[in-house]
């Protein structure tokens, strides 16, 4: 799967890592969703926070509403150390992305402004 990443610098060292996935239209995309999730729990365990919006329409047709920014997956990992991991799958326009934020705690950073540029439109 093709993989766009950022990568940022703080103080000359890196401090975090961005990549945007796209993922497949229709059920592949859905089982490429769901394998992501699982590899995410199974590296690092269950998520601080996790949150979807899949209206009922949505059931059957994910990717295209995931396009569509009808509806939304997003998760979490937060260490005592202020490390952050974000994973989120989003519309950008023309199809469902799948964003990765791995974040180095930058003492002083604004962990929800940083994260906030996390979607597909920074592909």
């Amino acid at each position: 799967m093709p993989i766009n990443t950022k990568l940022t610098y703080c103080g000359g060292s890196l401090c975090e890592i961005r990549a945007f996935a796209p993922l497949q239209a229709g059920a592949a995309g859905s089982s490429q969703l769901a394998k992501l999730r699982k590899a995410l729990i199974a590296q690092y365990g269950t998520p601080d926070q996790e949150d979807s919006e899949i209206p009922s329409e949505c059931k059957e047709n994910l990717m295209a509403c995931i396009a569509e920014k009808k509806a939304s997956w997003s998760a979490t990992w937060e260490w005592a150390d202020g490390s952050v991991i974000r994973a989120r799958a989003a519309g950008d326009g023309t199809g469902a992305v799948l964003g990765l934020l791995y974040r180095i705690d930058e003492p002083g950073a604004d962990l929800d402004e940083a994260s906030g540029g996390l979607n597909a439109d920074a592909l």
